[in-house]
């Protein structure tokens, strides 16, 4: 009996024991579950397969079409939690599943075209071990920061095709207790621009053989914030012996690109048919480009050696999101009333970024495409220098001269800067600004400036500058650079008149820079 009883309790023992471990694992699997997300991310409508919504093919047999899916914490560290790379993908969209506990994430989304069948190999990446495609077009696996520092690889850099086309996506993910599922997420897009130039010359278009073409593009690009980085460019160099399939084309590449910029010069040297000799053309700085969008660029770029060298214009449209359409002329030379930028690049239309902030209005362009330009603001109530001291700044048509005679001077030791006010005021400018060209105009140079002081001024009050005034008399006058005497210097008193002033007296000063 007490066997019986023993054996009773052993049995209510087990049923306990059971009973508890089944809850405990429902507790578990609750809690897992809650830590699931479910994110899908989708390519744009100009991107799927033609006539439904399906993902759509690698443009040739030779790759296929990756996602990669990057969480990182949203925090002054942020840390790698999850990553995954996907192939082989059907349907309209891509689907990643994954676990991840309560908090807020920054979500990388990035897809491109890599080589078909390639295997997985063992990588790391922000202190995570990581299976990883090899790269073909782009390296995606930065050591420290992952899809936050994607770059170009130089070596497989093609033109003229689509498979360097790719997208990228980041959605902040707000974790809270319960899974998440399918957030709305917008469509991945385009980091770069796409690239076209194109000979307007059907003709000269078929004296055309091949190629070479040299310009520097951005290098890096963020898939965080959406930003290329200013630090990191590459020079592209195209060989090419024969043209594009398309009408007229040259040449086309994708470009990384903040969300607009302008791209530097581009120069071609041209291969000829028999019998015939091409001359080179450098296409100016300043062709506009703009994220997800197609920029054509357009123009008479051939030409044979014994014609004269023409002026390179260009018809720049720019296609936004691949459909509509923008138009800008793009010409070599700049034009009066044009806004110049840090960079040395000029347009009609204010392109100000934070990376690339205006300087100055043309207020003059000579036959070789050179010219001036005048500051945005101006200094007043400054004094030219100190009396009883001849520096030598005599020029009547450079302000640079003068200028530069100036600095001579100053380091010579006798005196310092600060002794000649208008002077020291220009090179802080040049100090602001980053360009050491800066000086304080010659009169004839003021002379040219008013012939055009409507233009200008309207250019400047448009981007909230200090307008300039023609001055009637000595009491409103503009300081040259232009000495006169060891005592005076020479004051624009009218639009096209100069006094000699003495140089100890405090009047106004605006500045110019040759380009």
């Amino acid at each position: 009996m007490k066997k019986y009883h023993l054996y009773l309790w052993f049995i209510a023992l087990v049923g306990l024991m059971t009973s508890c471990s089944q809850d405990e694992t429902d507790a578990l699997q609750t809690a897992t579950e809650s830590n699931r997300v479910t994110l899908t991310a989708s390519l744009p409508e100009d991107f799927a397969q033609i006539g439904t919504r399906a993902l759509p093919t690698a443009p040739t047999d030779d790759y296929t079409l990756r996602c990669i899916l990057e969480v990182w914490t949203r925090d002054a560290s942020p840390a790698l939690k999850y990553r995954e790379e996907k192939v082989k993908l059907t349907g309209d969209n891509i689907v990643f599943d994954f676990k991840i506990d309560k908090g807020t994430y920054d979500c990388l989304f990035w897809a491109d075209f890599i080589e078909k069948g390639v295997a997985l190999e063992d990588v790391s990446i922000g202190g995570m071990d990581i299976l990883h495609y090899k790269d073909k077009f782009y390296v995606t696996n930065n050591p420290s920061d992952g899809l936050k520092a994607i770059s170009i690889i130089r070596r497989a850099y093609v033109f003229n095709t689509d498979v360097r086309d790719a997208f990228f996506g980041h959605y902040k993910l707000e974790k809270d207790a319960a899974a998440v599922t399918n957030p709305s997420i917008p469509a991945l897009t385009r980091p770069f621009a796409k690239l076209t130039i194109k000979e307007k010359d059907v003709t000269n278009y078929s004296y055309c053989s091949g190629l070479e073409a040299k310009y520097s593009v951005p290098a890096m690009f963020n898939v965080l914030n959406g930003t290329v980085d200013s630090d990191q460019s590459s020079t592209i160099e195209l060989y090419l012996s024969g043209k594009s399939n398309e009408p007229q084309t040259l040449f086309s590449d994708y470009i990384f690109t903040n969300a607009s910029s302008t791209l530097g010069s581009i120069s071609l040297t041209f291969t000829g048919t028999t019998g015939k000799e091409l001359q080179p053309v450098d296409i100016p700085a300043g062709i506009p480009l703009k994220r997800n969008y197609k920029t054509n660029a357009t123009g008479s770029l051939i030409s044979e050696k014994l014609e004269p060298i023409k002026d390179v214009k260009l018809t720049v449209t720019m296609d936004a999101g691949w459909t509509g359409t923008e138009e800008k002329i793009i010409s070599a030379n700049a034009k009066v009333g044009d806004y110049y930028y840090k960079d040395g690049t000029w347009s009609t239309e204010n392109k100000e970024t934070d990376g690339n902030p205006i300087l100055g209005v043309v207020y003059k362009v000579n036959a070789d495409g050179s010219g001036k330009v005048v500051s945005l603001t101006e200094q007043t109530g400054l004094k030219w220098g100190p009396k009883d001291v001849a520096t030598g700044a005599t020029s009547g048509t450079s302000g640079k001269e003068n200028t530069d005679m100036i600095f001579t001077k100053v380091s010579e030791g006798t005196y310092t800067l600060s002794d000649y006010p208008i002077f020291n005021a220009c090179q802080e400018l040049r100090t602001s600004t980053g360009n050491n060209g800066w000086c304080v105009p010659a009169y004839r140079e003021y002379i040219d400036l008013f012939k055009v002081v409507s233009t200008i001024n309207n250019k400047i009050t448009a981007i909230s500058g200090t307008t300039l005034f023609i001055p009637s008399n000595y009491s409103d006058g503009y300081w040259t650079s232009t000495e006169m005497t060891s005592n005076t210097a020479n004051l624009m008193m009218s639009d096209s008149s100069a006094g000699a002033m003495n140089k100890d007296l405090s009047h106004k000063v605006r500045f110019m820079l040759d380009f």
